[in-house]
């Protein structure tokens, strides 16, 4: 088996409300600083260095990476120097109920339809498990 370097997806991420998206292969900084790509500016900055964490496709798939911060990234409420990203995997920024990253990662596809479905027939109803007191309304032809 030969290690061989996998094209890199686009990067999704979230913090709050906020949806940011890189392209492949770009590497993304996280932090207080201005210069981060995402930059965390909630009450708990205090907890967040200027360039608190990386996340970089590392030839196989996307990391979160701690840039060395006083108090780091968790997943799973655990410290981590490095979380694996994956479709909505959580990083916390600075404890575990820090700011939370969530990630999507190009890899997942959506299926379109492109053609209306036509409907197919209604489906059969259990009996009643006890009798109806009034007409029942006839289905929509």
């Amino acid at each position: 088996m030969t290690d061989r370097a996998v094209a890199a997806p686009p990067l999704t991420v979230w913090l709050g409300a906020a949806m940011y998206t890189f392209p492949a292969g770009r590497e993304v900084t996280v932090g207080r600083g201005d210069q981060c790509d995402i930059r965390v500016d909630v009450p708990e900055r205090q907890a967040i260095s200027r360039v608190h964490a990386v996340l970089r496709f590392d030839g196989q798939q996307w990391v979160a990476i701690d840039n060395k911060s006083r108090n780091g990234i968790y997943s799973g409420g655990a410290r981590q120097p490095q979380v694996f990203i994956d479709d909505d995997v959580d990083v916390s920024l600075g404890a575990p109920d820090g700011p939370r990253l969530t990630f999507r990662t190009g890899s997942q596809q959506l299926n379109v339809i492109s053609s209306p479905v036509a409907p197919g027939p209604w489906p059969s109803s259990p009996p009643p498990s006890r009798p109806a007191t009034g007409a029942m309304p006839a289905p929509p032809p």
